[in-house]
């Protein structure tokens, strides 16, 4: 397991990677947001190898109040665990600003941040960039 075990505080964005529950060689993405009032907990499909770099994108997006996670250029749309790989978050989450500072575990080599979701197609052209031809 990696990242942060400390519990989730108001106005926090927070991950952890898991090991899954129906494969033990592959790892899940918890994400966590609290805003004080409301706490919302989302897992990604296992698709995370530990010890391997990853590119992995969340879309929060405030509009339809949907979270959804790309994983290595591919969308997690629930395969084995779920029927569905994206959730709807609760209408009472006022904001997900975080902290003032952020704060990332070690293992992560790069973050970008964007002002708004991204498609999935852009995710998943974000991470073919990465890939030499």
């Amino acid at each position: 397991m990696a990242g942060c075990e400390e519990p989730t505080v108001p106005g926090k964005l927070f991950g952890v990677m898991r090991a899954g529950e129906t494969n033990q060689a592959q790892c899940a993405l918890e994400l966590s947001l609290n805003d004080g009032q409301t706490e919302n907990h989302w897992t990604s499909d296992p698709a995370l190898t530990p010890g391997q770099p990853h590119h992995f994108a969340v879309n929060i997006d405030g509009g339809p109040q949907v979270i959804a996670y790309i994983s290595d250029g591919r969308f997690c749309d629930g395969g084995d665990d779920r029927q569905f790989g994206w959730g709807r978050f609760s209408p009472y989450l006022r904001h997900v600003n975080g902290a003032p500072q952020l704060r990332a575990a070690p293992c992560i080599s790069g973050l970008r941040l964007y002002g708004r979701a991204l498609l999935t197609c852009e995710a998943i052209g974000l991470d073919r960039s990465r890939k030499p031809c």
